[in-house]
């Protein structure tokens, strides 16, 4: 097997281990057995502080290397929070467990590895990862199938292997790596720099207290700019619709990709204040809004 594709995939597992290791907050080594003669099976043995955790740690790995991507990358993100309290959970349970110092009183049904294998399913590092993984795999045409076994210190299985066959790695392979962006409705921008010309070109702003490039993607405003209608001065200020454009990285990471202004509300200068046509919109909208719950509150 080409060593490069067989140290790609050997990598990616490992980092899926890790991001494991590192949610979960338990210590995992890991060793490997020499190959064998001829053969492309890795074997991989995990050792954990606490023995008694082993299983638990096998039962979330295993299952997390064959799920489906059965959410994209912009789901996986929205779910986000539910993820968190979930391992949140995880976590505090393990933490329990290991606190009480006579191992036959431990309960190991405490902690559910399939909720820790549903929750992990949404981690965005791992879903890249495995990735990553089933997509080297793919690129090599001489596999035909991956299989999967657990298998205890003497080598001897454990349950039924796992298999998916070469036509079903597409199904573990992100097709986008775009996320949803971040909509702050109100956005407070103080203007450093606008651009004066016509083009593509990016403002400079600060926002929440850093600076940042955005595309004024406003037309109707832009050209109030361009025809002098409004003008900038220090202090000058903005309230409009800012959105924060993002990526999923090689890495799992979450990478700002740009800034975007798609409505500007309000302009202030320091002393005068301009209500843009898509202000005044957004303001007569929020207005009929409370008048209609008040007259739904009022019967």
């Amino acid at each position: 097997m080409d060593a490069f594709i067989r140290n790609k995939c050997e990598h990616e597992i490992l980092l899926i281990i890790k991001e494991v290791s590192d949610v979960l907050d338990i210590k995992i080594s890991v060793e490997a057995e020499p190959y064998e003669e001829g053969s492309l099976k890795n074997k991989y043995f995990l050792k954990i502080k606490n023995h008694w955790l082993t299983p638990m740690v096998l039962s979330v790995i295993t299952p997390l290397l064959v799920h489906y991507l059965t959410e994209d990358a912009e789901q996986k993100e929205l779910s986000k929070q539910l993820t968190e309290l979930q391992i949140h959970e995880a976590r505090l349970n393990i933490k329990v467990l290991e606190q009480q110092l006579n191992e036959s009183n431990r309960n190991q049904n405490t902690i559910n590895a399939d909720s820790v294998v549903a929750a992990l399913d949404r981690n965005l590092k791992i879903t890249r990862h495995k990735s990553n993984f089933y997509k080297t795999l793919e690129s090599y045409p001489k596999i035909t199938k991956l299989e999967i076994s657990r298998i205890n210190s003497e080598n001897q299985p454990i349950g039924k292997p796992l298999a998916i066959l070469r036509e079903d790695f597409g199904n573990y392979i992100i097709e986008s790596d775009k996320l949803p962006p971040i909509v702050d409705a109100e956005a407070d921008i103080e203007i450093v720099s606008p651009v004066l010309k016509r083009g593509i070109f990016k403002w400079k702003g600060i926002y929440k207290g850093e600076t940042i490039d955005f595309f004024m993607n406003h037309e109707e405003f832009k050209e109030d700019v361009f025809r002098k209608g409004i003008s900038f001065k220090n202090g000058s200020r903005i309230s409009c619709v800012l959105e924060t454009r993002r990526k999923l990285s090689e890495f799992g990471e979450i990478q700002v990709t740009s800034f975007a202004v798609t409505e500007v509300h309000i302009a202030y200068d320091g002393v005068t204040t301009i209500e843009t046509s898509k202000g005044r919109e957004n303001r007569n909208k929020k207005e009929a809004e409370k008048r209609q719950l008040a007259l739904f509150s009022a019967h």
